[in-house]
This record gives C-alpha cells, structure tokens and sequence, in this order.
C-alpha cells in the first residue's frame, strides 16, 4: 500500500519466458463501452508439451480482478487437451463471484467466464506452441520446411517476419 505522499513509478513485467503465450477477451455489450461485463486473461508456458506453467485471471466478476488458482493447478504438470481446457474453464467458473446488475445477470457471467476461459486458454496454447515452432525453425529443425516459407494461401499464415518473431517470443502476439 502506498502512503498518502508516495507515488508509483514503475511497473516491472517479467517476459513470460521461452515456449509461452497469452490471450485476453473481455466483453462488452457495445464497443463504446470501456467497462467490462467480464475479462479473462490466460498465459501458458510449455516444455516438451506439458504446461508448466499456467495463469488465468478474472476481471469484473468479483468486488477485484482474481485468479483462478485451482484453474491453473489443473493444467501445471500436463498435456494442454480440449478436455483438460474444459476442466479449467469449469473451475474458473468456481473461483467467480459475479453479481447481477444493469449489465448482466451472475448466470449470464458464469457463461462468460467459461466461454472466454476456454477461448483464451486455446489461444495461449497455439501462441505457446508457434512460438516453439518458430524457435525449431530457427536452428533449422523444421522438417521438409525451408527458413521461414511457408505456403500461401487459404488460412495459411505468412511466414514471421524479425518484428513479429520477437512479438511471438514475448507471448503477445
């Protein structure tokens, strides 16, 4: 807690690490709107396919922002799967304390929680996982692909360029 003469200065955010990716959503009725009906942010890390560490937290479910611990203890120590991505949507709902008012119901953000749970936890695995793909190309292990080509077209994802790689291996691409 800061005294009544002090003022915060900085705001240190230690790199998420190698093999490691993020995503948040929130949602909102409009887009005008600043304030959220609910947030969730995750971030995972990976080492030969099992999480090593996980992180989700909720924004607008509670009287402050929360994690969702038994959340992330369930994905620590294993293999990121749909099934275990549904479990810790599930306990996020659990860690939830959300309130009806004017902008929802508390049913309606329970929904919430667990659909944005689940949609950020899949995108916190692929950018773990393009980031470790990027890092294997990069000392040349990419199978039958050359350096950073990649074929084009429908769906298909352009090859990272240097400002983008470092985007990826931050986690906030």
């Amino acid at each position: 807690m800061l005294a009544p003469d002090e003022i915060l200065v900085e705001i240190v955010v230690p790199n998420p690490g190698a093999h490691s990716g993020g995503n948040y959503l929130r949602h909102t009725p409009r887009r005008e709107l600043d304030i959220a009906v609910v947030g969730v942010a995750s971030q995972l890390t990976l080492a030969n396919g099992v999480c090593t560490k996980a992180r989700i937290a909720l924004a607008a479910v509670a009287p402050v922002p929360l994690r969702a611990t038994a959340a992330e203890q369930a994905l620590e120590g294993q293999a990121v799967t749909p099934d275990r991505i549904k479990r810790a949507a599930d306990l996020a709902v659990d860690a939830a304390r959300p309130i009806s008012d004017q902008r929802g119901s508390a049913e309606f953000r329970s929904h919430l929680v667990r659909v944005l749970t689940r949609r950020t936890l899949t995108t916190a695995l692929a950018r773990a996982s393009a980031v470790a793909q990027v890092r294997r190309r990069r000392l040349g292990q990419a199978g039958s692909e050359l350096h950073g080509e990649r074929r084009a077209g429908r769906g298909a994802r352009p090859a990272l360029g240097d400002a983008a790689r470092k985007r990826s291996a931050s986690g906030w691409v």
